[in-house]
């Protein structure tokens, strides 16, 4: 029983919503961030790929703490060149 709750219910949970690649530089991404413990700081690895699936931009998105356990958030991923899509590796608690 505790195993089947503990997996369904992560602290951290981050989900796609949406990107946008209208620049040559770089892309903007939208993801939902739902955590248990709203004071604690994240830190999101978001990165952009281009038409072959290669990494062209990779950047840490930190998340401060908040009052908030569910929100969205819309980061600019800058890239080497032109980006097709984007997505989130992972979402982790910051070490102080």
């Amino acid at each position: 029983m505790w195993s089947a709750w503990h997996h369904s219910n992560p602290e951290i949970r981050y989900t796609l919503v949406s990107f946008q690649n209208e620049k040559l530089d770089s892309i903007d991404i939208t993801y939902l961030i739902e955590r248990r413990e709203p004071g604690t700081a994240l830190i999101c690895t978001l990165v952009a790929r281009d038409i072959d699936k290669n990494v062209v931009g990779e950047i840490e998105d930190l998340i401060p703490p908040s009052s908030m356990r569910q929100f969205t958030k819309t980061t600019t991923i800058p890239t080497r060149i032109t980006p097709v899509n984007a997505a989130v590796l992972d979402c982790r608690a910051a070490q102080d």
